[in-house]
Protein backbone atom coordinates (compact mmCIF):
# COMPACT_ATOMS: atom_id res chain seq x y z
CA UNK A 1 0.00 0.00 0.00
CA UNK A 2 1.29 3.45 -0.86
CA UNK A 3 1.29 6.47 1.43
CA UNK A 4 -2.06 8.20 1.88
CA UNK A 5 -2.52 11.70 0.47
CA UNK A 6 -5.12 14.45 0.90
CA UNK A 7 -7.64 14.92 -1.90
CA UNK A 8 -9.50 18.24 -1.74
CA UNK A 9 -13.26 17.74 -2.18
CA UNK A 10 -16.34 19.98 -2.21
CA UNK A 11 -19.17 18.71 0.03
CA UNK A 12 -22.43 18.83 -1.95
CA UNK A 13 -24.93 17.03 0.35
CA UNK A 14 -24.99 15.32 3.74
CA UNK A 15 -27.68 12.64 3.92
CA UNK A 16 -28.61 11.42 7.41
CA UNK A 17 -30.42 8.12 6.83
CA UNK A 18 -30.84 7.36 10.53
CA UNK A 19 -28.49 4.40 10.77
CA UNK A 20 -25.96 5.78 8.24
CA UNK A 21 -24.69 9.18 7.13
CA UNK A 22 -23.75 9.54 3.47
CA UNK A 23 -21.64 12.46 2.24
CA UNK A 24 -21.85 13.40 -1.43
CA UNK A 25 -18.96 15.44 -2.73
CA UNK A 26 -17.38 16.59 -5.97
CA UNK A 27 -13.78 16.01 -7.00
CA UNK A 28 -11.74 16.96 -10.06
CA UNK A 29 -12.84 14.68 -12.91
CA UNK A 30 -9.27 13.40 -13.34
CA UNK A 31 -8.90 12.41 -9.64
CA UNK A 32 -7.81 8.77 -9.34
CA UNK A 33 -7.80 7.28 -5.84
CA UNK A 34 -9.06 4.50 -3.59
CA UNK A 35 -10.33 4.47 -0.03
CA UNK A 36 -8.52 2.40 2.59
CA UNK A 37 -9.32 1.29 6.14
CA UNK A 38 -7.41 4.41 7.27
CA UNK A 39 -9.22 6.93 5.02
CA UNK A 40 -10.81 9.95 6.70
CA UNK A 41 -12.80 13.03 5.74
CA UNK A 42 -11.39 16.00 7.67
CA UNK A 43 -10.04 13.53 10.22
CA UNK A 44 -13.37 11.72 10.66
CA UNK A 45 -13.22 7.98 9.80
CA UNK A 46 -15.09 6.78 6.70
CA UNK A 47 -16.00 3.30 5.56
CA UNK A 48 -13.93 1.70 2.83
CA UNK A 49 -16.84 2.19 0.42
CA UNK A 50 -17.11 4.59 -2.50
CA UNK A 51 -20.03 5.04 -4.88
CA UNK A 52 -20.85 7.22 -7.87
CA UNK A 53 -24.47 8.29 -7.34
CA UNK A 54 -26.81 9.14 -10.20
CA UNK A 55 -26.83 12.92 -10.00
CA UNK A 56 -27.70 15.16 -12.94
CA UNK A 57 -26.14 18.56 -13.47
CA UNK A 58 -28.01 21.71 -14.49
CA UNK A 59 -27.47 20.71 -18.12
CA UNK A 60 -29.31 17.40 -17.54
CA UNK A 61 -26.16 15.31 -17.97
CA UNK A 62 -24.70 12.96 -15.31
CA UNK A 63 -22.27 14.54 -12.84
CA UNK A 64 -19.20 12.34 -13.25
CA UNK A 65 -17.36 14.41 -10.65
CA UNK A 66 -19.79 13.39 -7.87
CA UNK A 67 -18.94 10.61 -5.40
CA UNK A 68 -20.50 9.32 -2.18
CA UNK A 69 -18.98 7.89 1.00
CA UNK A 70 -20.37 6.71 4.35
CA UNK A 71 -19.12 8.06 7.67
CA UNK A 72 -18.20 5.39 10.24
CA UNK A 73 -19.91 7.35 13.02
CA UNK A 74 -23.33 8.94 12.55
CA UNK A 75 -22.41 11.52 15.20
CA UNK A 76 -19.84 12.96 12.76
CA UNK A 77 -22.61 14.26 10.46
CA UNK A 78 -22.64 17.65 12.18
CA UNK A 79 -19.04 18.30 11.09
CA UNK A 80 -20.01 18.59 7.41
CA UNK A 81 -22.18 21.06 5.51
CA UNK A 82 -22.97 21.50 1.83
CA UNK A 83 -20.70 24.04 0.16
CA UNK A 84 -17.69 23.42 2.40
CA UNK A 85 -14.33 22.16 1.20
CA UNK A 86 -12.93 19.12 2.99
CA UNK A 87 -9.85 16.93 2.83
CA UNK A 88 -10.33 13.26 2.03
CA UNK A 89 -7.37 11.05 2.99
CA UNK A 90 -6.96 8.49 0.17
CA UNK A 91 -4.56 6.12 -1.54
CA UNK A 92 -3.51 7.52 -4.94
CA UNK A 93 -3.80 5.20 -7.93
CA UNK A 94 -1.27 5.46 -10.75
CA UNK A 95 -2.59 5.58 -14.29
Amino acid sequence: MSELVEQLVQVEHVLDLGDEVHVLFSVPVDANFALTDDSTLDGRPVRKWLSQPRVLGKNGKPRLDMLKIILKSISDASYFQAGERSKLLVEPISR
